[in-house]
């Protein structure tokens, strides 16, 4: 009776090794579908989960490198490092409940350097649309200056800039419209305010000029400041281009 009884722990110890070493499989592969979203041709997004059944808090993290198995911390930049918890965090999470999950992440721009960065934001936005809902707080401008902008490229994204807070009021709200929007208020005012709206209107065809002359690389004077005025920017756009547009 008594190895029977062994017999029967250890199909269950076999049985629960099985499933952990499958979800974790299962995490690595997603892991590295998530690292090679954002680090694209690097050849760093084979990831591989182990843990240890005689030790606690034994997960072991380990990448090829060149052909070289080795843990991340041998290889990965701080930059590498952050955005690969983070993917493996996403990743987790995406294999719990995710339509039942509110998920919340903290200033996760803050290392990630320039070349990723644009990807990360792409990935995140798609991503956290497979959760019930998604908070990120940032720091990052450039990100709240793409949704003044409409830039970026799913409009289910809402944004509130916190300003100040006191201990008597909490934390203040400077609001979420994006310069388009601004300028319509103002055009909807019972008695308009020519001056804001000149100033608005302004700014808004400064940079959507600017996003012209990027689009279509247009020949402008050499500065080391690379602040161009209306004007200029005007007279890049050449009368073929113009009439197009």
């Amino acid at each position: 009776a008594k190895e029977l009884d062994y017999r029967a722990e250890d199909i269950v110890v076999d049985e629960r090794k099985r499933h952990t070493d499958k979800r974790l499989s299962d995490i690595a592969n997603e892991v590295g579908r998530l690292y090679e979203r954002v680090h694209s041709h690097e050849g760093l997004s084979k990831i591989s989960l182990q843990l240890d059944a005689k030790k606690r808090a034994s997960l072991a993290i380990n990448t090829t490198f060149h052909g070289t198995v080795a843990p991340p911390t041998a290889y990965f930049s701080d930059s590498h490092m952050d955005t690969l918890g983070l993917c493996i965090f996403l990743a987790n999470a995406k294999l719990n409940e995710p339509r039942a999950t509110i998920l919340v992440l903290d200033d996760v721009l803050g290392s990630v350097d320039e070349p990723h960065v644009e990807r990360l934001i792409d990935l995140l936005i798609e991503e956290c649309q497979g959760f019930r809902h998604c908070l990120i707080a940032t720091h990052y401008l450039p990100w709240r200056n793409k949704h003044r902008w409409r830039m970026l490229r799913d409009g289910k994204c809402q944004f509130i800039e916190l300003g100040k807070w006191t201990r008597d009021s909490g934390v203040s709200q400077i609001g979420s419209l994006d310069h388009v929007d601004q300028l319509r208020h103002l055009l909807t005012q019972a008695v308009p305010d020519a001056q804001s709206i000149c100033g608005k209107a302004g700014t808004v065809l400064e940079a959507l000029l600017k996003f012209v002359a990027i689009t279509y690389s247009l020949r402008l004077p050499y500065r080391t400041d690379a602040q161009y005025t209306v004007g200029e920017l005007l007279d890049a756009i050449d009368g073929k281009l113009r009439k197009a547009l």
